[in-house]
C-alpha cells in the first residue's frame, strides 16, 4: 500500500467506513519505508526520523570555530539534551556554519550525536532502500571510497567546545571530537510527527 504525500504529518482518514468488512486502514510507516524519497531510519521523541538519500549528501566544515553556541558542550560519549532539529536552528544563526546551512537550505537538519548513531546503526538498511542513484552511499563513506574523499567521519550538530563538534566514524562507529573547520560528510535528516 502506498503512502500519501505529506509535509509535517502523514495524512490518514479520520473516520473509516463502518459496516464494510474489507475496509483497510492505511498502516503507519515503519523503519525502512521510503517517504517522499527519504528513508525512515528511527522513531524518536514523537517523530519519524528520515535520512536524505545519497544524492543529497555532501562534505562541509561545521564552521563557527572559536564560538561557543548557546547549546551545551557535550563530551565524547556524553548525552546531548537537544535534538538535531533544535541544534541546527542554533547553528544557522552563525553565517559560517556550513554543515548546518547546507542541511537547512534543503529543508533538512544536521542530526545530533544520538540521531547520527541511529543512522550508523541503520546504514545497511538505508543504503538498500536508497533509489537516488547517488554515489555517496553510507557503505562508500564507511569504506572511504565515496567520490572525491577518503574521509569516513560524519558531522553531528552536537557541540563539544568552541573549536570542536562531535562526529562519528562510519567505518568503526567510533565517536570523536573534531575541529569545526574540518571538512567531513554531512548526512541531512528531517523529521515528521508521528
Amino acid at each position: 500500500m502506498g503512502f500519501f504525500r505529506f509535509s509535517e504529518r502523514i495524512l490518514r482518514p479520520k473516520v473509516f467506513p463502518c459496516g464494510y468488512p474489507n475496509a483497510v486502514r492505511p498502516r503507519d510507516p515503519v523503519v525502512g519505508d521510503v517517504l517522499d524519497g527519504d528513508i525512515l531510519f528511527a522513531t524518536q521523541g514523537g517523530f519519524y526520523l528520515l535520512a536524505a538519500p545519497a544524492a543529497k549528501r555532501s562534505r562541509q566544515a561545521a564552521g563557527t570555530n572559536l564560538v561557543n553556541l548557546s547549546i551545551p558542550n557535550v563530551a565524547v560519549n556524553g548525552t546531548d539534551p537537544n535534538d538535531g532539529f533544535y541544534n541546527t536552528s542554533v547553528w544557522i544563526t552563525r553565517s559560517n556554519a556550513a554543515a548546518a546551512h547546507y542541511c537547512n537550505d534543503r529543508g533538512y537538519f544536521l542530526p545530533n550525536k544520538h540521531e547520527l548513531e541511529h543512522l550508523w546503526q541503520q546504514r545497511s538498511l538505508i543504503d538498500s532502500k536508497d533509489a537516488s542513484g547517488g554515489a555517496m552511499t553510507l557503505a562508500a563513506i564507511a569504506a572511504g571510497t565515496a567520490p572525491g574523499s577518503s574521509e569516513r567521519n560524519c558531522w553531528s550538530s552536537t557541540e563539544n567546545s568552541s573549536t570542536r563538534a562531535l562526529a562519528r566514524h562510519f567505518g568503526t562507529g567510533a565517536e570523536s571530537a573534531v575541529g569545526k573547520n574540518t571538512s567531513l560528510w554531512v548526512l541531512p535528516c528531517r523529521r515528521v510527527a508521528v
